[in-house]
């Protein structure tokens, strides 16, 4: 073997060792995913900001929470992550939606993919009326409330709820519920943070960070709080029958951004709620008029007997 080749060995032989060294302990991840359970929700943003600002761990792989690939993890990955989920901004770097290396040289790197599967925690429930009457024909629209049931320190969830069958969701709104802003008209707990709700293809979607940044607002471990107002209308049956209005949560709504799932979060990990479903029986009856045409019929149908006994 001749110097060029011996040289060309030994500098093969070198890259190699070095390419060892970079790539040791490094595995294929999914970028944005910051959690490491998989899938891409409001609890990424949660991980990331529990990370840089109240202790958190660090992700297992660091280079899923640099969700802009800009080399570094900060708040703006976060927002990044938010964004893309709900507001339709720009979908993270490769490698997505799949999972592979990362094809930007920084100083993050991956050791642990996947690392924090989805658990099962907290509850979604509704809060209306059981029995709604209304006279045949008129338009109803019944007030319901959607609560969560904490089960941990809740900092964020991402609800989407429609109405199947008889009735439709009308209004959807955070005033006046936990979600709201310190600094609204009716205030809530959030205080800055990221809410959104919005009308979409067959249901409405919400979702709420409590906090960002240095502050961290939680609901407390085991109390239930209204997260949603909603108003479910329709018109009321003919007199004398009656219908079923009904809610139910589903995942896979789409609003602006991407389909919304039915996940709370706690200290930056993704727990699915137990969820129950609504009901409303709708009750119609005799329009008011026939109703006071009626009394006064009967009135007078009582006077006229009470005359003819008297004159008996």
């Amino acid at each position: 073997m001749n110097a060029r080749n011996v040289l060309r060995v030994l500098l093969l032989s070198l890259m190699s060792i070095h390419c060892s060294a970079l790539c040791q302990g490094q595995v294929d991840f999914r970028r944005a995913d910051a959690n490491g359970d998989e899938q891409i929700d409001i609890s990424d943003a949660k991980c990331i900001h529990n990370y840089l600002f109240a202790g958190g761990p660090s992700p297992g792989s660091r280079d899923s929470a640099d969700a802009d690939d800009d080399g570094s993890i900060t708040i703006s990955d976060g927002d990044f992550i938010l964004q893309y989920l709900f507001v339709g901004g720009p979908q993270p770097p490769l490698p997505f939606p799949g999972v592979g290396p990362d094809l930007t040289a920084d100083g993050l790197g991956s050791t642990t993919y996947p690392s924090n599967m989805v658990g099962q925690g907290s509850s979604l429930g509704f809060n209306g009326p059981s029995q709604v009457v209304a006279p045949a024909g008129s338009g109803v629209q019944v007030p319901v409330s959607v609560v969560l049931t904490a089960q941990g320190h809740v900092q964020a969830w991402s609800v989407g709820v429609q109405a199947p069958g008889n009735g439709s969701l009308a209004d959807a709104t955070t005033q006046g519920t936990v979600g709201a802003d310190v600094n609204d008209i009716l205030p809530g707990l959030r205080n800055g943070g990221f809410e959104i709700t919005q009308s979409a293809p067959g249901g409405v979607v919400s979702a709420v960070d409590l906090s960002s940044g240095w502050q961290q607002i939680v609901l407390p471990d085991g109390t239930s709080n209204t997260v949603l107002n909603l108003v479910l209308e329709g018109t009321a049956p003919s007199a004398g029958s009656s219908e079923i209005w009904g809610l139910q949560f589903s995942d896979g709504i789409r609003g602006s951004g991407q389909p919304v799932q039915n996940i709370v979060s706690v200290g930056g990990r993704s727990f699915v709620p137990a969820i129950e479903s609504y009901h409303v029986e709708v009750i119609g009856i005799p329009e008011p008029s026939t109703l006071v045409l009626g009394a006064i019929g009967l009135l007078l149908l009582g006077t006229v007997g009470w005359r003819r006994r008297i004159r008996a």
